[in-house]
């Protein structure tokens, strides 16, 4: 890093469960259940859960995308505690 490089530019790499939550526009609920099920790696800095950046980034792109049925509704599926739920998307 140059000395003339104020640290208010810096970019974080690694994310705190709550700025992860807002980075990806989900909740800290859902990225604290990826981390403990495994779908989203996370690194211990002290007492702080970090994950970084690059992580959430592969954690999204694996996701699928929502395809309407034919009635034209959306039927979400996620993973809750390691069984599959589906509900109607809002």
């Amino acid at each position: 890093m140059d000395a003339a490089t104020p640290l208010t530019n810096l970019v974080p790499r690694g994310l705190r469960v709550t700025q992860a939550a807002h980075y990806c526009g989900c909740s800290v609920h859902a990225i604290r259940n990826a981390i403990s099920v495994g779908r989203l790696r996370a690194k211990v800095i002290g007492r702080a859960l970090i994950v970084l950046k690059d992580d959430l980034d592969a954690y999204l792109n694996a996701l699928p995308y929502v395809q309407p049925d034919a009635a034209g509704s959306v039927v979400v599926q996620s993973v809750v505690a390691g069984r599959i739920e589906e509900r109607q998307a809002a």
